[in-house]
């Protein structure tokens, strides 16, 4: 996802299109809980906020915060660059993915 993303990234930048990956790992869902439970053996996604870079799990609105902050004017850098780009969201600093635009 990455490459292509950096690929798009740069055939689509003097169109102006920006390019981004939002990856966030586990999230609080059907989905994540059913992994939670099923490869991680825990009934409550919860017990592994404490495990979590941000002492809790990602929920959908941490998600759409990132991805509004990303497509919005106030992203200084509407493709990310540099080895890696940052996004704060909800007061915390969300390692985004490489890039080299």
């Amino acid at each position: 996802m990455e490459a292509l993303a950096l690929t798009l990234a740069k055939e689509e930048r003097v169109h102006g299109i920006r390019t981004n990956i939002v990856a966030p790992g586990l999230t609080v869902t059907e989905m994540g809980k059913r992994l939670a439970r099923g490869a991680m053996g825990v009934d409550d996604i919860h017990a592994l906020d404490a495990s979590s870079p941000f002492g809790r799990v990602s929920t959908p609105d941490d998600v759409a915060a990132v991805v509004t902050f990303l497509v919005s004017s106030a992203n200084p850098t509407p493709t990310a660059r540099g080895s890696r780009s940052t996004v704060a969201a909800r007061g915390a600093t969300l390692p985004m993915g490489r890039s080299g635009v």
